[in-house]
């Protein structure tokens, strides 16, 4: 037990600590650019347009009801990007989103309501982006792909679509980042899984796009037969980016674009579906590398378990000294790890709460991951899919469908 605490400890402190040190300050960056946005705001101010002029079809799928929905909506109506149009697509009629897409639309000279109706055989919302796509109007030089449930800063498309303006870039991400309304171990763990993935974004040899804010060539785009690829998959973005990687081409991550999403009340149940469907993305589309995290997964809650029944035996005399010496000395360094990430966060959060919070997430993290050993089916909103090879989509059951057991 010494020398597995001895090692898997060493490990962890130098996986953990050394995500921090590549990728800390993109986190900071897109922090800083949404502080420095709101102030600008605030005051009425405009830091003025961009001069370039390549135009930009923003399409963003939209469903549900959520109460914020008209804000988050709304700040993609009013960026500052000179050229730009914006798409929204819902399913149909009875999708509560629709009466919210269509005012918007019918307010904003700039934006236009598509209905998609229901996806046969592919992802609903690699549908929807479609059918936005289909859309008329003059051929886009940039296509971006929105999620519809995070604010974005009045500069976020200008800043997004810059190194594409400027440096011929063809495909550019952004990412978001979570601002915690409660101190609930269900918020606070969203909080923690989406700043790791923020994290692992700003690493541009594994930045993949995220298709809640990427923007992509139109050309290129279209020469890579990307719809051709969406009408049969599961997801949007895991599938552009392995077509994207497959031809040379890598993600340029951009720490300025990053959206805020609001969360509050999230339950651990909650948490964990999403984070196990990420992980069933990552599973479809990259098996090989899914396969060889099984090592990262087991040093996530190896030393962290060690750590703790040595503590715990120790108390009753039944472990070494030397022992119960090793796992409090890797307790304090996964605290003291856990305090820096708190660091990326300028909100306020308590420190014992954020701290059994990042505990917590090493073991629902592993645990996902082990959950997508046992199935082929991805679910999100009341839709399930089944899923094989490449992410192509098999089946899809509807929550009101019989067949659906």
């Amino acid at each position: 037990m010494f020398e597995v605490l001895v090692v898997s400890g060493a490990l962890y402190v130098l996986l953990v600590g050394g995500l921090y040190l590549l990728a800390a300050d993109h986190v900071r960056r897109g922090i800083a650019a949404q502080a420095s946005e709101a102030a600008e705001q605030g005051r009425g101010a405009g830091r003025g347009r961009t001069r370039a002029r390549a135009r930009a079809r923003v399409v963003v799928p939209v469903t549900g009801s959520a109460q914020d929905l008209p804000f988050t909506l709304g700040s993609l109506l009013t960026q500052s990007h000179p050229a730009y149009e914006v798409v929204m697509v819902t399913r149909d009629e009875d999708d509560p989103a629709t009466p919210l897409a269509r005012r918007l639309c019918g307010e904003a000279p700039h934006a236009r309501h598509v209905l998609s109706g229901r996806a046969e055989g592919c992802g609903q919302k690699n549908h929807n982006l479609l059918k936005g796509l289909d859309a008329a109007g003059a051929r886009p030089d940039i296509l971006v792909f929105c999620d519809a449930n995070h604010w974005a800063p009045p500069h976020f498309l200008e800043n997004l679509v810059r190194p594409m303006e400027e440096r011929g870039v063809v495909l550019a991400s952004g990412y978001h980042r979570v601002r915690a309304g409660d101190a609930a171990m269900g918020t606070l763990g969203m909080l923690l899984s989406v700043m790791a993935i923020h994290m692992l974004q700003g690493i541009p040899f594994v930045t993949q796009p995220w298709g809640g804010a990427t923007a992509v060539s139109a050309q290129v785009f279209e020469s890579l037969k990307v719809p051709r690829v969406w009408a049969e998959t599961v997801v949007d973005d895991y599938a552009l980016g392995c077509l994207f990687l497959k031809a040379g081409i890598r993600c340029r991550p951009v720490s300025e674009a990053c959206l805020l999403t609001e969360i509050s009340g999230q339950s651990l149940a909650g948490w964990a579906a999403w984070l196990t469907r990420q992980l069933m993305y990552f599973k479809c589309f990259q098996p090989v590398l899914w396969v060889l995290a099984v090592p990262v997964a087991l040093l996530l809650v190896l030393p962290l378990l060690l750590s703790m029944v040595g503590i715990a035996g120790a108390a009753a005399g039944w472990v070494d000294p030397r022992v119960a010496l090793t796992a409090a000395s890797f307790l304090a360094a996964f605290a003291g790890l856990a305090s820096l990430f708190r660091r990326l966060v300028p909100e306020s959060v308590p420190l014992i709460r954020w701290t059994a919070a990042f505990a917590l997430m090493h073991f629902i993290t592993a645990w996902c991951y082990a959950a997508t050993w046992l199935t082929q089916r991805i679910s999100w909103r009341g839709i399930t899919y089944e899923v094989g090879r490449g992410g192509r989509v098999e089946k899809i059951l509807y929550e009101e469908d019989p067949r659906d057991g």
